[in-house]
């Protein structure tokens, strides 16, 4: 995750990260800025006040910085020692440090021995380290399966993660609660939580070991219309990749990898003509909006509502709307006059009353006036 951060002289920024409450920035002279929420000591100042300007964090003297990650609540720091520091929230041992306490300054974490870092990352409660050999240490929570170690205990310090045998990863990117890694070669491995299709391979199920979606190529094997990959980042339920030739793919936020899927279907058809383009985007309008409506229900059901349905009335012939029960009479024949010859009315009791009334008014003498 990238953001904008500030430097005040006579410092100069050099890199910067940003979290969901708060920020960092290194600067040339190996110091460490930090600003915004400090609720668990995440701006490493040994205090847990809220900044609204940068202020330095505490690191042990003589220690320059080289790297720096920022999670929800934590951050972690790669030394030019190859030793990783953390600060900040460590309620589910992301500091790696052996303890599940909080800590408002940086604090060593516990490494295998001789393990040189080259790179770190930090997802939300967990965090992420690359090594010189392409192996990746991971530590903190594991409830989704972060920490790709084939369970989900948390861990207070790092572990290796479950990659198969001779994979050196090169491209590493921590998300909310998943993590990607490219391999050498263009393999591409994912992992931990998967209920938005943020893994794109068509599904909604998580892993706590690697699950292998295949080479990251716009194509073939050798590199395709877009190129191979150049950059991968896995964001809050989503996530994005950069190829050489500049195409962007995202996916996720409950679409199950649809864009990946989408773009190597309008490769395979890429030579139909218009029409049938035109019909095939249709076909996806219309398969968004069967989507939706599953994921409204989906949500109807999840909270226990069902949809109003009011009550139906009930329609009733026109012979029933003006002569009371019964059938419609055939055409009442001129309820005002007499029926055809060989009809016999069909409608209640009330039709035949007012036809046989309207019939004993012709057959009274005109002198007679009614009761």
């Amino acid at each position: 995750m990238a953001g904008t951060a500030a430097g005040t002289a006579p410092f100069q920024v050099t890199g910067d990260r940003v979290s969901a409450g708060s920020a960092a920035a290194s600067n040339a002279s190996k110091h460490v800025l930090a600003w915004g929420n400090n609720g668990n000591g995440q701006l490493g100042d040994g205090t847990t006040t809220n900044a609204d300007v940068p202020v330095k964090v505490k690191l042990p003297k003589g220690v320059k910085v080289t790297q720096l990650r920022a999670g929800c609540f934590h951050t972690v720091a790669v030394t030019s020692k190859d030793h990783v520091l953390a600060w900040g929230d460590n309620g589910n041992g992301q500091l790696g440090n052996g303890t599940t306490v909080d800590s408002t300054t940086p604090v060593r974490v516990r490494l295998p021995r001789s393990t040189k870092v080259t790179a770190v990352r930090a997802g939300c409660q967990y965090s992420l380290a690359l090594t010189s050999k392409g192996h990746v240490l991971a530590w903190g929570y594991n409830g989704f399966g972060q920490l790709c170690n084939g369970t989900s205990t948390d861990s207070d310090a790092p572990v290796r993660v479950r990659l198969p045998k001779g994979s050196k990863v090169q491209i590493l990117s921590a998300g909310f609660n998943f993590v990607f890694a490219s391999v050498s070669g263009g393999g591409l491995f994912v992992w931990g939580a998967n209920n938005l299709g943020q893994f794109g391979d068509g599904t909604t199920t998580g892993s706590d070991t690697p699950v292998s979606i295949g080479p990251m190529h716009g194509g073939h094997m050798h590199g395709g219309p877009i190129g191979h990959l150049v950059s991968l980042v896995a964001g809050c339920g989503h996530t994005l990749a950069l190829f050489s030739r500049g195409a962007v793919l995202a996916w996720g936020g409950k679409r199950s990898g649809a864009a990946w899927q989408r773009h190597h279907h309008q490769q395979r058809h890429a030579g139909r003509r218009p029409a049938a383009r035109r019909r095939q985007g249709e076909d996806d309008q219309r398969q968004l909006r069967r989507q939706l409506r599953a994921d409204r229900q989906g949500q109807r059901a999840g909270l226990g509502l069902q949809r109003f349905r009011p009550a139906r009335r009930r329609r009733r012939s026109r012979g029933q709307r003006y002569a009371g029960q019964g059938r419609r009479p055939e055409r009442m024949a001129r309820v005002s006059g007499e029926l055809r010859p060989g009809r016999q009315p069909r409608a209640g009791h009330r039709a035949q009353e007012v036809i046989a009334s309207r019939k004993s008014s012709k057959q009274r003498p005109a002198g007679d006036k009614p009761r």
